[in-house]
C-alpha cells in the first residue's frame, strides 16, 4: 500500500510506471501486483469543475447541448484522463474520456528528472551507457502519442475497420463518436454487459466457484478467452497494422459468448516485416522447444544495439578488431621476417590465414582469448 501511494503521490509517469508493475508477477509479489491494480483505472479523479472546464471549451458551447444525461462521477480514472458516463440526445449511451490539463506538463517535469537520474546512474556504471537515453528517447514517443486523444480515436477505428475485414469476429473495440472527438477529450461506445479482465482474473486466481459460476451462466469459457487472447494477440502483431501497447486487464472487457473488447488504445505500437518474420521465428522454435535458436533469434530482434559512447569502450573494440583480423606472424625464433604470410603455412603449423593460440592476447584487452 505504501508503494501504491507513493506512486500516485508522484502522479504523471511514475502511476504509469506502476501500471506496468501491477502487471508483472512474474518480477513482484502477488501482493504488490495486487495492490498496485488499482493504479490501472482507480487513481484519485479530477475535480469536476476542472473537467467541466475542459468540456465546455473543447465542446464549444455548454455539455446540454450534446448530451441529454452526463454523470459528473467517473467510471475510471487514470493518470492521464478520466472517463465518464453520458447520454446523447439520440439515446445512445457513450463514454467520455477527458485529458487531465496538468497532464502535460507534469510528464515533462517527471521525464526530465528520470533523464537526469538515468544519466547519473549511466555516470556511476549501475546502467550500460546510451540505455537510459533510448529509455527516455521510447517514453516521450509512447507518452507524447497518449496526450493527443485524437490519434488514440484513430488507432481505434483503424482497429475496428481490420478487424471487420478478417475472420477475427471475437474481437472488438467500441465505436468512436468523430464528430465530438478533439485531442483533449474522446467519445465512444460505452461498454455494457461485459465482465472486467481483472475480476475474471481473480476470480481464477482465487478459486472463487461462486463468481466462476456466473461467468459460465455469461457464456464465458474460461479457456476460450485464454486461446482467443494469444491468438489475438498473434493477429495484431502478424497481420494487423498497429497493435495494443497497453492490453493490461483493466483495459479489456470479456463480453457474453467469451468474446473480447479492447478499450484504450492510447498506446500502439507496430513491427516492422523483418521483426514480425522474426518474431515468427521465434514461435517456431518454441514450439520446437529449441531455446538455443529461440535466444539467437531474440539477439537479432533487439539488434541494432545501442553505441557506447565511452573512449575507452571504443578503444578497446578497436584494439581487439586488429589483432583479430590481422594474420598470424611468422615466429622470430624460426628465422621469419615477421611478415604476414599471404599463403602457405605459419609457422607453427597452422594453415595460412589463421591464427596461432599464441596470438589470441595479443590485444591486451581484459576479453579473454580475444
Amino acid at each position: 500500500m505504501r508503494l501504491r501511494e507513493t506512486l500516485q503521490g508522484v502522479g504523471g509517469s511514475l502511476v504509469r510506471l506502476g501500471q506496468q508493475m501491477s502487471v508483472r508477477a512474474d518480477l513482484l509479489p502477488y501482493e504488490y501486483c495486487e495492490e498496485l491494480q488499482s493504479l490501472q483505472d482507480d487513481v484519485a479523479p479530477m475535480v469536476w469543475t476542472i473537467a467541466e472546464r475542459v468540456l465546455v471549451r473543447e465542446l464549444e458551447g455548454p455539455i446540454e447541448r450534446h448530451f441529454a444525461e452526463f454523470d459528473v462521477v467517473p467510471v475510471g480514472s487514470a493518470s492521464i484522463a478520466c472517463v465518464y458516463r453520458a447520454v446523447r440526445h439520440d439515446g445512445r449511451g457513450v463514454a467520455v474520456k477527458v485529458r487531465r490539463p496538468e497532464a502535460a506538463v507534469s510528464i515533462a517535469a517527471d521525464l526530465a528528472v528520470l533523464r537526469t537520474l538515468l544519466r547519473f546512474t549511466e555516470f556511476l556504471g549501475l546502467i550500460r551507457e546510451s540505455f537510459g537515453l533510448a529509455l527516455i528517447e521510447q517514453l516521450e514517443t509512447v507518452l507524447a502519442d497518449e496526450l493527443d486523444l485524437r490519434l488514440e480515436a484513430r488507432n481505434q477505428e483503424l482497429f475496428r475497420r481490420s478487424r471487420r475485414k478478417t475472420r477475427v469476429k471475437y474481437l472488438d473495440a467500441p465505436a468512436v463518436h468523430h464528430d465530438l472527438t478533439t485531442s483533449e477529450m474522446l467519445v465512444s461506445e460505452f461498454v455494457e454487459g461485459g465482465v472486467p479482465a481483472r475480476e475474471l482474473l481473480t476470480a481464477v486466481d482465487e478459486g472463487d466457484t461462486e463468481a466462476l459460476a456466473r461467468f459460465a451462466a455469461m457464456d464465458i469459457d474460461i479457456d476460450k478467452v485464454a486461446m482467443r487472447l494469444l491468438t489475438g494477440w498473434n493477429w495484431q502483431v502478424f497481420d494487423f497494422t498497429v497493435f495494443h501497447g497497453d492490453p493490461h486487464p483493466s483495459n479489456l472487457f470479456v463480453m457474453p459468448g467469451s468474446r473480447l473488447m479492447l478499450v484504450d488504445f492510447g498506446a500502439c505500437g507496430s513491427f516492422p516485416k523483418r521483426s514480425r518474420r522474426i518474431l515468427r521465428e521465434i514461435q517456431y522454435h518454441l514450439l520446437a522447444y529449441d531455446p538455443r535458436e529461440m535466444a539467437r533469434s531474440a539477439m537479432r530482434l533487439l539488434e541494432t544495439f545501442p553505441p557506447s559512447t565511452s573512449t575507452a569502450s571504443r578503444k578497446t573494440s578497436k584494439t581487439c578488431t586488429r589483432a583479430t583480423t590481422r594474420p598470424a606472424r611468422a615466429s622470430t625464433a624460426s628465422g621469419g621476417s615477421g611478415r604476414p604470410r599471404r599463403s602457405g603455412s605459419t609457422s607453427s603449423g597452422s594453415p595460412a590465414g589463421t591464427r596461432s593460440p599464441s596470438a589470441w592476447t595479443r590485444c591486451g584487452c581484459s576479453v579473454r582469448r580475444c
